[in-house]
């Protein structure tokens, strides 16, 4: 979609210098041109990290399975429960959350919002998210924690799916010469404390956890905090 849209303007442009042939404006077609292939560059990041993060989340899925089948089970006490959790939090999850670091760092190559976001929500997946939720909701089960467990990168993975979605809508967010860091980080923060709401409800298997941006009053109020 990104190639098509900005080839259509690179020939409009063309069209337009073509007409006029003064230096200015085909300097400023090769402008034009070079912001383009930027801007396709940095989406193909984009969307490659989040597939990358995307297949992380399912291996995550998968080898959870397997450290079930080997880690200790809980009989529902206290004492089981922090057996296992700490052999989740110590066995399983350092290399994965390390993985993890490493394809969000792709981020920074992208946009501010990608950026923010990649930073600001990756804390769903440090072990004290998990550990606050199961004390919070009072999860016990090695089998519920697992899910949990697993759900967290879901969401995180969704999140970032989204926000790629959201972003391939809207060129403001690759175009824009100002930077919006800031902003971005801001309104990033908001969506965690709201995110975190989510996680703590009674229930959250099955419901999707939406984005302030995902809605149009939202993406209105951002822009404008911009301005």
């Amino acid at each position: 979609m990104y190639e098509l849209l900005l080839q259509w303007g690179i020939d409009s442009l063309t069209k337009l210098v073509s007409t006029k042939r003064n230096q200015d404006s085909a300097i400023l077609l090769e402008a034009v041109k070079a912001k383009n292939a930027l801007v396709v560059e940095r989406f193909r990041y984009a969307r490659e990290a989040c597939q990358a993060i995307a297949e992380l989340s399912m291996t995550v899925d998968a080898e959870l399975e397997v450290f079930r089948s080997k880690a200790p089970d809980t009989d529902g006490s206290l004492q089981a429960t922090k057996k296992f959790m700490g052999a989740l939090k110590t066995e399983f999850h350092p290399s994965h959350y390390r993985r993890l670091k490493k394809l969000r760092s792709q981020f920074e190559t992208t946009n501010d919002l990608l950026s923010a976001y990649s930073v600001v929500m990756s804390d769903l997946l440090h072990f004290s998210t998990m550990e606050k939720v199961a004390i919070e909701k009072k999860i016990r089960s090695a089998g519920n924690l697992s899910r949990t467990y697993r759900g967290l990168w879901t969401i995180y993975s969704e999140i970032l799916t989204s926000l790629v979605r959201l972003t391939s809508n809207d060129l403001r967010f690759w175009l824009i010469d100002s930077p919006y860091i800031e902003q971005a980080e801001a309104l990033a923060k908001e969506d965690f404390h709201q995110a975190m709401t989510f996680l703590l409800a009674d229930s959250w298997s099955g419901k999707s956890f939406r984005l302030s941006l995902e809605t149009k009053e939202g993406l209105k109020s951002f822009w404008k905090s911009i301005k």
